[in-house]
């Protein structure tokens, strides 16, 4: 299985793409934002035209919607362009979600010990996530990707850091 890497100076990173979301999910996701963050200008119009009062829970309103939008781009942007981003060093290995347009809270754990789980549900045999351990932290991936892709990646960071296979 091909697993997007670059090597170089010492570090190794992993991305981890999500799957696109179907058309229609994408579809409806952008009719939501017009909507939600439609609505707000819509009262500004109301407001301009003396329909409705200007007080401060119209800020409220506002905020809401606006906030909910935001929300909704995020998931739309994840299930369209997200990846997850792993960078192994000799020292640390660090997270990194990215949305392509901006990126989430990145984490990183010490290198040594290590230990890699692979976590499969049950009712999605064939799609895995994949957990890395420190002895401080823990780093857990999102995305549910092939279970041969994430085995890939656990055996590429096990020969990245020098870990033998545990035996079955």
């Amino acid at each position: 299985m091909d697993i997007p890497e670059n090597l170089s100076r010492g570090r190794l990173i992993i991305e981890i793409p999500t799957t696109k979301a179907p058309v229609f999910i994408r579809g409806i996701y952008i009719i939501l934002i017009l909507v939600m963050s439609s609505i707000p200008f819509l009262i500004m119009n109301a407001v301009a035209m003396d329909i409705i009062d200007p007080h401060f829970s119209l800020l409220l309103i506002f905020a809401f919607f606006w906030f909910y939008s935001f929300q909704i781009f995020r998931h739309l942007v994840w299930n369209t362009y997200g990846k997850e981003i792993i960078t192994l060093t000799s020292e640390e290995i660090s997270y990194l979600p990215d949305y392509k347009f901006f990126r989430g809270s990145e984490q990183k754990i010490s290198s040594s010990p290590l230990e890699i789980a692979l976590i499969t549900e049950p009712e999605e045999i064939h799609r895995s996530t994949l957990t890395i351990s420190s002895a401080e932290d823990t780093i857990s991936t999102v995305i549910r990707s092939e279970t041969e892709r994430i085995t890939a990646i656990v055996k590429t960071i096990q020969e990245f850091y020098r870990i033998p296979e545990k035996k079955k």
